[in-house]
């Protein structure tokens, strides 16, 4: 069952300096008073309305929503937190009572800005301030107030409770003004971002450059933006510019694209070798001054290129999973949040159920990240389970891992044939060769249902070489190039195996049934068939679709114990038999030659559980045994790919 909130409350101010219910309030923020319906007004919302209460604005509930002018620096500051709701916001535009108007064309005729050329460009709670003497930003509020009397339909529309300064509004209970926001000293963790203005100036000039945040993962204090310093020259040669230390990080996040400000060389800085978590990295202030822990003179020596991030122009903010840090919990309903991925820093998560969300795993979104606060600002999406659970810490390690694990859609599975009835039919065989009477057998680990490779091999009539069969089952029979299949099995991407558990490419009606390739029953592949003489040469090769039938589904050790026992004269060597001894003996001969001309092998010490046929639970854990066979099915899907 699904819940949702709604507020139906009808005598909530509206906070606008334009209406006369709220200006005659005795208190600012009461709640009493609304705008009369019968008042044509426009609205000009800030960039946190858009992102926060965007159903509002779209909605035809609200009969104040008579007009909205949209400015363009908001929908620039809407772009940089959320593509989404800037498409949402410029959709508005399109309607009869929407417009979109560029800030500079705000209040300039007969008005004395226009005799000084001046800018003016409105941002949502920001201070007046001057940059390069001919642009003025000021707060949406004064620009109101500013044109109130040429424009008297003008009203702010501001939201409260989601700004960048959470820190600000829940200290005052409401919206901050300009002159309040300058008389308000608190302190500052980070400087505040260059406007979208002065960046592209920087980016044309050369002052600034841009590129792609990222963060190192074993040192939160660090991270690295490459750049093409020379484009024109050699778009190719980039370069890494260092930010160290967390106020040269400036609020950015691993993934960010990020505006960059190159230091002078005195000021460059050296990377450490010390590992630096979210804990460790949350009492750290990394000021300018900060040598990342090294001494001077080895910083002059070994000093690279650094920046610092001057803007965030495109944010990559993402769900990230994690716990609360019990011990951040003062008795407020706040407590810091530490992600799995050790990227992320730490994250103030507000809700009123903090107290029940201790040893829980949780997935988190990240909300805002105010110049005031040393964290960024992060709300509770889901709660994924008790810490330690085994299948909490299982969906922990696939978010983090970002494994698509979620059930495949229904439009995907429309896709698939009726998997009862189905079955290789003659118009199958007429296009394909037909493979079904050759000794083909499949060699996998034991317990493994999704057989997707077969092999075989006969003498040729002269005795003087072999044919070699190499087949793949032929997904492409099921899955048509451009479908809902094809484009969630590229999502995907691969199969991805757990311990007990494992998350399919393809649904299991393909994998482990029309497409795997089981003993005795035929099936649809894609062949190579080599011509190979007995110093394993090859001699030529085709490559088809056909119709198979595999004469048996063997583990690696099956296959093993079939080839020693006919070694050994133990056992008769039969047709199948036969197919496994010439396939080990021309993939030795294959192995020696690729070792001989320098072959790298990358093998490791493999382990194989043993699991509890009920509980699913690990009983054991044993080194994986490689045996001949498997290095056999290893030379052939080389050799078919060369």
């Amino acid at each position: 069952m699904e819940w949702r909130q709604m507020c139906l409350r009808d005598d909530l101010p509206c906070h606008a300096s334009a209406c006369d219910a709220c200006a005659t309030l005795p208190e600012y923020g009461a709640a009493l008073g609304r705008i009369s319906a019968s008042v044509a007004v426009c609205f000009v919302p800030d960039a946190l309305v858009l992102l926060y209460q965007m159903d509002l604005l779209e909605s035809d509930v609200s009969p104040l929503m008579d007009e909205l002018l949209l400015l363009q620096s908001v929908l620039s500051a809407v772009l940089t937190r959320s593509a989404k709701m800037w498409v949402r916001a410029r959709d508005l535009t399109t309607g009869e009572q929407s417009t979109a108007l560029s800030d500079e064309e705000i209040g300039w005729s007969g008005s004395a800005a226009l005799k000084r050329k001046l800018k003016l460009v409105a941002f949502e709670r920001e201070a007046p301030v001057k940059y390069g003497g001919d642009v003025t930003v000021m707060s949406i509020r004064t620009l109101v107030e500013k044109y109130s009397k040429q424009y008297s339909r003008l009203v702010e529309l501001c939201a409260v409770g989601n700004a960048e300064d959470n820190e600000a509004l829940e200290e005052e209970g409401g919206e901050l003004d300009d002159g309040e926001l300058l008389s308000k000293k608190r302190r500052t963790h980070s400087a505040e971002h260059i406007s979208e203005l002065v960046a592209l100036e920087g980016l044309q000039s050369g002052r600034y450059v841009e590129g792609t945040f990222r963060s190192s993962p074993y040192n939160l204090l660090e991270a690295s933006v490459s750049i093409a310093l020379h484009k024109k020259s050699n778009p190719d040669d980039r370069t890494t510019i260092m930010l160290i230390g967390k106020s040269s990080h400036n609020r950015a996040f691993d993934g960010d694209r990020v505006v960059i400000e190159l230091l002078d060389r005195s000021e460059w800085k050296t990377v450490s070798d010390r590992i630096v978590e979210q804990e460790a990295a949350q009492d750290k202030e990394g000021d300018d001054g900060d040598t990342n822990g090294i001494s001077h003179d080895q910083v002059r020596k070994d000093a690279t290129p650094s920046g610092r991030v001057v803007r965030v122009s495109q944010r990559k903010w993402q769900s990230c999973s994690g716990s609360l840090q019990q011990s951040s919990h003062s008795g407020g309903g706040n407590a810091l949040f530490v992600p799995a991925d050790r990227k992320i820093p730490l994250v103030r998560v507000l809700s009123a159920r903090i107290r029940n969300l201790f040893e829980k795993r949780l997935i988190v979104a990240v909300d805002s990240w105010s110049r005031f606060s040393a964290n960024p600002s992060g709300h509770v999406v889901q709660e994924i389970g008790s810490s330690g659970d085994k299948n909490a810490e299982t969906e922990v390690i696939l978010i983090e891992s970002s494994v698509p694990h979620r059930k495949f859609s229904k439009a995907a599975l429309d896709c698939l044939p009726d998997g009862e009835n189905w079955a290789v039919s003659e118009e199958h065989i007429h296009k394909r060769w037909d493979l079904k009477c050759k000794p083909i057998a499949s060699v996998d680990p034991p317990g493994c249902t999704d057989i997707d490779d077969a092999l075989h091999c006969v003498s040729l009539p002269d005795g003087e070489g072999y044919e070699v069969g190499i087949h793949i089952a032929d997904v492409t029979a099921f899955v048509q190039h451009g479908s809902a299949l094809d484009m969630e099995a590229a999502e995907r991407g691969t199969t991805v195996y757990l311990v007990g558990r494992r998350f399919e490419m393809l649904p299991a009606m393909l994998t482990s049934n029309l497409c795997s390739l089981v003993g005795g029953v035929e099936r649809l592949a894609f062949s190579v068939i080599l011509v190979m003489d007995k110093d394993a040469n090859v001699l030529s090769a085709e490559f088809g679709r056909s119709a198979i039938k595999s004469r048996r589904a063997m583990t690696y050790e099956q296959a093993q114990n079939m080839l020693d026992g006919i070694r050994s004269k133990r056992d008769h060597a039969d047709e199948l038999g036969n197919s496994l001894l010439g396939l080990a003996s021309l993939a030795e001969k294959l192995r020696q030659r690729r070792t001989d001309a320098g072959a790298l092998s990358l093998a490791s010490p493999e382990v194989s559980f043993e699991l509890e046929a009920e509980t699913n639970d690990v009983t054991d854990v044993k080194f994986y045994q490689i045996r001949e066979t498997n290095k056999m099915v290893e030379e052939f899907m080389l050799l078919s790919n060369i």
